[in-house]
């Protein structure tokens, strides 16, 4: 059996129950909002038959194009259950700054206001039977701390926010014993380092960054 993955909302938008759908007209819009389509496809990560490290891997591939790290819900999708209901699922490159990983994605597909239904109860259907997962930040940081070391990510295509985030956790880990030096490869240490100086030293400056006075400090 395989699986694809969703990040789904946590808040209003998927706490239907059953007896409250009598159609899929009574679907709330909050959920099918949550859907957000784009060019009529719905983006998903392929995590195979959801073993531990496929369902990382597709959490690495999610995540690295955040621009903040925060909890996150996913819900997994019985890919067969997509395909008997009627659904298109074609594998496109995804976005993601995890090398090679772009494969794992997965779009569905030819997607129009009925189809979007229909997505929205099989959601509602695996909300209910509990297949959703809540993969916490710091899961999301050891993740990426991984990708990091076994060379499939660069620390420096990570977004502004993240590499701020994910260095000053990685620091504080460091100061409470929590992590090691020996546990992270030379390089991606030393762009961890950087990162961390950079930040010790920032001012208010809008310029800051291209100032030449900053720079030498």
């Amino acid at each position: 059996m395989s699986y694809l993955i969703r990040m789904i909302g946590q808040n209003k938008e998927w706490v239907q129950t059953a007896k409250q759908i009598n159609n899929l007209g009574s679907i709330s819009a909050d959920a099918i909002s949550d859907l957000h389509s784009t060019d009529n496809c719905i983006s998903t990560w392929d995590v195979n038959n959801k073993n531990k490290d496929d369902v990382k891997k597709g959490i690495q591939a999610l995540t690295s194009g955040f621009r903040a790290l925060e909890d996150i819900k996913i819900v997994y999708l019985d890919f067969d259950k997509l395909i008997t209901s009627g659904f298109n699922i074609i594998q496109t490159n995804g976005l993601t700054k995890i090398k090679n990983y772009e494969k794992l994605h997965r779009d569905i597909s030819d997607l129009n206001s009925d189809k979007l239904q229909n997505l929205a109860k099989i959601i509602l259907e695996e909300v209910w039977s509990k297949n959703t997962e809540i993969i916490h930040k710091q899961d999301i940081i050891y993740y990426l701390i991984e990708a990091l070391n076994d060379g499939l990510l660069e620390f420096n295509s990570l977004e502004k926010n993240v590499k701020q985030e994910l260095a000053s956790n990685i620091n504080k880990q460091l100061k409470k014993g929590k992590l090691k030096e020996s546990d992270f490869d030379k390089k991606v240490l030393d762009d961890i380092k950087e990162q961390i100086k950079k930040q010790n030293k920032k001012t208010n400056c809008r310029y800051e960054e291209f100032c030449e006075r900053y720079n030498k400090k």
